[in-house]
């Protein structure tokens, strides 16, 4: 994904499984950013927000779907 330096942009995010419960989960997170490039790091790094962190933590994946 490229992304210019310092542009803002919304990104939405789908987990390779869904993360929570059987009651309740969640497949897609929705973000914004100033620098996507930068963001996605942080994201595959679990230095993101805790809905990352904890899919991470438990090996589920992830893949920008849509920008």
């Amino acid at each position: 994904m490229d992304c210019k330096h310092e542009v803002p942009c919304c990104y939405l995010l789908k987990l390779s499984e869904p993360l929570g419960t059987e009651k309740h989960s969640a497949k897609y997170y929705l973000g914004s950013c100033g620098n996507l490039n930068k963001r996605l790091v942080q994201h595959k790094q679990s230095t993101a927000v805790t809905f990352t962190r904890a899919a991470r933590n438990r090996g589920i994946g992830f893949e920008v779907v849509q920008m």
